[in-house]
């Protein structure tokens, strides 16, 4: 039987904690499905099936509309984000959200957010009990230039003045990991909808609960070495 070798995990020594919004922090997934579902449909299109769009949602958003869409443009964009707003009643509620943020700038970490996404953050935020003030923005009004785009990484280790193994990204969808993984920070994956770990992720928990807990503990984690 062949052994199995483990690398380390490094989980100490993090200063700021950058949240993906949709998924992690709030529950967005509803609304966007809807939201493309009805846009195609104004275009004279096809509903796509809702696993389609799933797997998507998370990347960045000219990918997603070629994809769904056929095109990009910045009318269409405008269009989307316009129903997504009229159906903000669909976004459901984050346990623990508003704990894990507070928790984090207690030990003395700084929590930032990232996301390109910039109409009704704070409207979605505000679903699990957050506003913009509890974390540092980098930008005033779009948060990051997107994912997986290494840029939006750079801007919050010269914002928050650190290094990028100091740093660790919190989010449900491999493009949040892959973000992570690119220039070395901590890839920790949060599976809220399925049991099964997130695509890149060096830790997948199942709750926003055991953050800080991971991060302020000196405890040993392992993963499988390539």
């Amino acid at each position: 039987m062949q052994s199995r070798e483990y690398a380390p995990i490094h989980t100490t020594g993090i200063k700021a904690v950058a949240f993906d919004l949709d998924g992690t922090l709030a529950k967005t997934v509803r609304p966007l499905i809807k939201a493309h579902q009805i846009l195609l449909i104004e275009n004279d299109k096809d509903p796509k099936p809702e696993d389609e769009i799933r797997q998507l949602i998370g990347h960045p958003p000219q990918t997603v509309f070629e994809s769904l869409h056929g095109t990009y443009s910045k009318k269409l964009h405008e269009r989307f984000a316009t129903i997504v707003g009229s159906h903000q009643h669909l976004v459901e509620r984050v346990l623990w959200a508003k704990a894990t943020v507070e928790a984090v700038r207690k030990e003395g970490m700084v929590p930032t957010l990232l996301t390109g996404r910039s109409l009704f953050i704070e409207e979605t935020l505000a679903v699990s009990g957050l506003h913009m003030r509890d974390f540092d923005i980098i930008r005033d009004g779009t948060i990051s230039p997107g994912k997986p785009n290494s840029v939006c990484m750079d801007e919050i280790a010269v914002y928050t003045k650190c290094n990028y193994e100091e740093i660790a990204v919190v989010g449900d969808g491999g493009v949040d990991m892959a973000t992570a993984n690119d220039v070395g920070a901590l890839a920790i994956g949060v599976s809220l909808e399925d049991i099964r770990p997130v695509e890149g992720a060096s830790i997948t928990i199942y709750s926003l609960y055991p953050v800080t807990r991971i991060l302020q503990e000196n405890n040993a984690y392992y993963k499988l070495a390539a």
